[in-house]
This record gives structure tokens, sequence and C-alpha cells, in this order.
């Protein structure tokens, strides 16, 4: 589900150890490319891949704070399974009673055991290759993802964006080389295709202080995981 900040704010949910009045904090998540002219989002460059749906099933949030002085921990719900290849961002408010925030952590989460395809999978990627045919990636792996942070305090304008470089998870030439259209990537079909994707997949994402709130990555705007 989509949501404006300010629907998001009025639908916190969190629980944990936390006491005290917590401060609110934005947290977005929106695929982006670093690499438009090999992986667009916006279908405006016929020699690239266009990345027309990008389903994660993300799972729950833990931040862990305080971790210099008494150590706050806190998780918030998961956001669930959603298409995050929009120009508008997902976003959650955590209610967050430590002063700085020294880990993040969440993940990508395998749908239920009885299914199968796209109601299995923890990542699907679907659009058009640049000779005009289809591809899908379906992934059913759960994926750990952990960011260390400088114990950085929560931000006094703006919110944190947790973003998704589609030209870091899709290699559009290994795509390219593969039979079939739709090219259908998947542990069954061409498994060395996915593992190798599975491989890049933490490097693809990254938090970084959204200063605006408008939930895009914009030239200045500080990368806070390292």
């Amino acid at each position: 589900m989509r949501l404006g900040l300010e629907a998001a704010l009025l639908g916190l949910a969190a629980c944990g150890t936390e006491t005290g009045n917590p401060d609110l904090l934005a947290l977005s998540y929106n695929a982006r490319t670093t690499a438009p002219a090999e992986v667009s989002l916006e279908r405006d460059d016929p020699g690239a891949a266009d990345a027309e749906q990008v389903w994660l099933r993300l799972g729950p949030v833990r931040l862990e704070g305080d971790c210099d002085s008494d150590p706050v921990q806190a998780r918030y719900d998961a956001l669930g399974f959603a298409d995050h290849a929009h120009p508008d961002a997902a976003v959650q408010a955590l209610a967050v009673t430590a002063a700085t925030v020294c880990r993040v952590e969440t993940s990508f989460d395998a749908g239920p055991a009885s299914s199968t395809g796209l109601d299995a999978a923890s990542v699907a990627l679907a659009g058009t290759l640049s000779d005009g045919r289809a591809f899908e990636v379906l992934l059913d792996e759960a994926v750990a993802l952990s960011f260390s942070l400088d114990d950085e305090p929560l931000p006094d304008r703006g919110g944190w964006l947790l973003s998704f470089d589609v030209a870091t998870w899709i290699d559009a030439d290994a795509l390219l080389a593969l039979p079939g259209d739709p090219v259908t990537v998947t542990a069954a079909d061409h498994a060395d295709v996915l593992d190798a994707l599975h491989d890049r997949l933490r490097d693809g994402v990254a938090l970084h202080h959204d200063a605006d709130g408008d939930g895009q990555v914009d030239p200045g705007e500080r990368r806070l995981d390292r």
C-alpha cells in the first residue's frame, strides 16, 4: 500500500522494549536506478531494460539505539508485499525513543510455504528488455538486511529512505542472453542467474537521509549506512 506521509504518520504501529515519549521517524521505501541508460524505471531510454514492477515482501523493522549508553531495541510491523516501482514512496512512521540509532534491520521475506509463483516470492522483478521481450525474475528465499550506522541522531527535517537500486539488481546483458518471451528466471529456470541476483541484493539497498521527504535520493542527500 502506498501512503502519503501525513496518512502514514496517523497509522503508526510499533512494539518492543521502547519506553518514554517517542519521536516519529518517517521511514520510506522506494526503488531507484543509478544507471538509467542500462536499467530504467521511467521507460524513457529505448536502449535500456525497463523495470516496470519491483515487488518486495518487506519484513519487520528493528532499530537499535543509544548504543553507547543504555541500549534501546524496538521492533515495528512488517510493511508486507508491495510494488515499489513508482515515483511515490511507501512510508512507515516509527515511534522512536532512542536519541541515536546504530543499527537498522529488516528483511525480504518469502511467502507462505504452500504458495507458488509471485505469492511465494520475497523479491519479484518484471519488465521489458531492450529487445522488446518481457522478463520476470522470482526469488523465493528470505534475505536478511542489516545496516550499521554511526550513532545517527533522528533527523530534524525529512526522514530516512531505504532505496532499492534496480541497476545493481538487474543484469540486463545476462537476461538478454537467455531464450524465451517472457524470459523467466526462477529457482527452476536459470538458477545461476538467480543466484547472481541473490548475491547482489544487499549491494543494491542503501539507507539515506531523505532531507526533503520526497521519497527520492536527491543530490547531496547523505547515505547513512556503512
